[in-house]
């Protein structure tokens, strides 16, 4: 599934270590009320079936405007292998096929997806506790829920890090394949280290009834601490099969 050059969680682990160098105290932010959407808890997200496919265009941000940089700008296909049974689910087999600018095959990744009551899981490995809610629309709307957490001793300091999810409210996107209605997902990435914490919006993606991702935004950000410009990525969708 498209959500990133890096894929499902691991994009998360290697953020980890970059987050690290950048601790500072956080404050309390206020969250947006919960509510609960019929439409988000029945709409079909997750149009998930054997053979389908999806193509994507993908380039960089420039790390000081955010505009797309053309140079890198080439395309990732995500199709749909086979059903599997995968750490006691049943599962889809899906393979991230990512191209190079010369329109050659980079890699190819794998990922497991299962459906458990309308919310999306992901398999990272490790048996049964492998699978993780990555899509968690049974939250609601404007209900922050943990996707994954993940605990590191470097030089005898522990470091806990968390990625947390969160539906917002439908917005009118225009991507290639069209202009449509799509919820929109914020991933927060938080590393905390005693009374340290980081916290930092790592990536929008939207969802569409009907077409699953058609848009996947790493934003730029500034990295706290150091004050390094870190760049983005963007994705969106140019065709489907189905």
């Amino acid at each position: 599934m498209n959500i990133g050059r890096y894929g499902s969680l691991t994009r998360f682990m290697m953020l980890f270590a970059i987050g690290l160098a950048g601790l500072v105290p956080m404050g309390c932010d206020k969250e947006n009320p919960v509510d609960e959407d019929e439409d988000l808890l029945t709409a079909d997200l997750f149009p998930l079936a054997v053979g389908r496919m999806l193509v994507y265009t993908t380039y960089e941000l420039d790390a000081s405007t955010g505009q797309k940089v053309e140079s890198t700008v080439h395309r990732d296909v995500t199709s749909i292998q086979a059903t599997v049974t995968v750490g006691g689910r049943n599962a889809y087999r899906v393979l991230d096929s990512i191209y190079t600018t010369n329109g050659t095959i980079e890699r190819i990744d794998t990922t497991y997806v299962a459906l458990d009551k309308g919310d999306l899981y992901m398999w990272e490995g490790g048996g049964a506790d492998g699978w993780y809610p990555f899509f968690k629309r049974s939250a609601g709307l404007n209900n922050e829920y943990i996707i994954y957490q993940y605990q590191e001793t470097q030089d005898g300091t522990t470091f806990n890090v968390t990625l947390k999810g969160k539906f917002l409210p439908k917005e009118s996107i225009t991507v290639p394949i069209g202009t449509l209605d799509a919820y929109k997902v914020e991933l927060k990435v938080a590393v905390q280290a005693g009374s340290f914490t980081s916290e930092w919006v790592d990536q929008y993606i939207y969802l569409a009834e009907g077409y699953a991702v058609v848009r996947s935004t790493f934003p730029n950000r500034t990295e706290q601490g150091s004050n390094a410009k870190i760049q983005g990525e963007e994705s969106l969708l140019v065709s489907k099969n189905f």
